[in-house]
């Protein structure tokens, strides 16, 4: 009989932070706009060959989300202060015309959307959308898309987004000091020579300061 592990308390401070609530805030926009009564929404995984593709969009019209990377500012300091990166996948499917696919197909028999109505209201209701205490989502470029072994009755736009994401651990770790490696966040460094000394003395300060953990993070 196998016994399960405790928790160990750092998994447990884990909290959503920033890129829960950011998703979370994406998707919900998305589903106000296109109805799950109407649209089938899902998760879109980094890496998809043609068939996890097929199967992911086998219901459509389709609406996907994925997370893209979050990469830092260049003048990001102690405090991570970077740009988080989504995709929106739109996915429109029309077996008998394909302009239908494009303009849509409102009196034929599939009474579909194009995926040009579809990119246009993903745009108008992403762009400028402000998630509180986070950032305001930017639409950086929707593009027509294609892979190899794709439906090719389907077309399909991806919508890059980008968001200032900051992440604190006061933010996405309830108890941050039961995480070690948090203590030396605020180590101070002074590798300074002597005032005054232009000769290229020897001597030189090596002074690590650690104070009480995460003192001024919060």
């Amino acid at each position: 009989m196998s016994s399960r592990l405790p928790i160990p308390a750092s998994v447990q401070a884990i909290l959503p932070g920033p890129m829960h609530i950011i998703g979370r805030a994406i998707q919900a926009r998305l589903q106000a706009a296109f109805p799950l009564t109407l649209f089938q929404h899902s998760v879109v995984p980094a890496k998809l060959d043609a068939k996890a593709w097929a199967k992911l969009t086998s219901v459509t019209p389709f609406i996907g989300l994925g997370w893209n990377e979050i990469s830092p500012t260049r003048d990001a300091a102690r405090l991570f202060d970077g740009q988080s990166t989504w995709s929106v996948f739109l996915v429109a499917k029309n077996n008998f015309s394909v302009g239908d696919r494009y303009f849509g197909d409102t009196q034929g028999q599939q009474n579909a959307p194009g995926l040009f109505a579809m990119t246009q209201v993903a745009i108008a209701v992403l762009h400028g959308m402000n998630v509180p205490e986070i950032g305001t989502v930017m639409v950086a470029r929707a593009s027509n898309a294609y892979g190899e072994g794709w439906d090719e009755n389907m077309a399909t736009c991806v919508i890059d987004l980008s968001v200032s994401t900051v992440i604190k651990p006061i933010d996405a770790v309830t108890q941050p000091g039961d995480l070690g490696l948090f203590e030396t966040l605020n180590t101070v460094w002074n590798l300074a020579s002597p005032v005054g000394d232009l000769g290229g003395s020897d001597e030189m300060n090596d002074v690590i300061a650690v104070p009480t953990p995460l003192e001024g993070l919060n």
